[in-house]
């Protein structure tokens, strides 16, 4: 029975012990306050523990009065375990940058959807609340990424250009129609319509969309007084009106995330 005591206590002395449950919370950073909830960029806790997986969960508060989130980490393995520590997140409020990505052509015209595109980067590039990203960078993103439909992106596609443009909104859209036609007593009538989308660059949700049918006659007043007969400056109404309706919507757009 010695012999049998012995050895048992060997095998609980040299057995490998469980490692309790270990939690390390990310370093303090400063971001811009609608990035607060991305935390590939305000960086996740790193857990050890010989107990199976360890599931994460974060709670924030705002410090009131400073710019200062406070975010606290819970981590959870399958023992039953528990640890939490809080990570500080300084954020600036900034201008939230927006990127038009190339639209869907369903109209005949060819060069519709590149006016159309143009005249809404010029409308945001004016908004004192945007920051616009150039079409230049988005073009170079889409061809690194190989994106040729932006419009349909799948999310592996997305995550790569949010992180290529550093990005936080895309506009995206149809162009159904571009084109004008001849009314006997008012002359050359032009007609547009598409649908347009405001995306969460992250992920994809829609925030703000209109489909729109916007014609020169619109605001005749009469015998052809009123009409617009130029399709490009009707086009940008359409750009100027939509550009104003999204950033209300930008601007009320929550900056903290519920944490998840």
């Amino acid at each position: 029975m010695k012999q049998i005591a012995l050895l048992l206590a060997i095998v609980l002395l040299t057995a490998p012990r469980a490692r309790a449950l270990e939690l390390t919370c990310p370093d303090s950073v400063t971001v811009a306050c609608r990035r607060t909830g991305q935390t590939d960029i305000t960086g996740r806790p790193v857990t050890q523990s010989d107990c199976g997986g360890v599931t994460l969960e974060y709670r924030d508060s705002v410090v009131t009065g400073q710019t200062l989130l406070l975010r606290t980490w819970t981590a959870s393995d399958s023992c039953g375990a528990s640890q939490s520590c809080t990570q500080r997140i300084y954020f600036t409020q900034g201008h939230p940058r927006v990127a038009v990505l190339p639209f869907e052509n369903l109209a005949s015209a060819e060069d519709g959807v590149r006016v159309l595109a143009r005249l809404l980067e010029e409308a945001i590039s004016r908004a004192p609340a945007l920051e616009l990203i150039g079409a230049g960078r988005v073009e170079e993103a889409l061809l690194r990424g190989r994106i040729r439909q932006p419009y349909v992106m799948d999310d592996e596609q997305r995550a790569k250009l949010t992180a290529a443009l550093d990005a936080e909104y895309f506009v995206i859209g149809s162009l159904l129609n571009y084109s004008t036609y001849n009314d006997q007593y008012a002359g050359p009538i032009p007609m547009i319509a598409c649908t347009l989308q405001l995306q969460r660059a992250g992920n994809g949700e829609v925030i703000w969309s209109e489909s729109i049918h916007a014609v020169g006659s619109d605001g005749e007043w009469l015998f052809g007084l009123g009409v617009e007969h130029d399709i490009t400056r009707l086009a940008s109404g359409i750009a100027g009106r939509s550009v104003e309706k999204f950033t209300e919507r930008i601007l009320d757009d929550p900056c903290f995330p519920a944490g998840q």
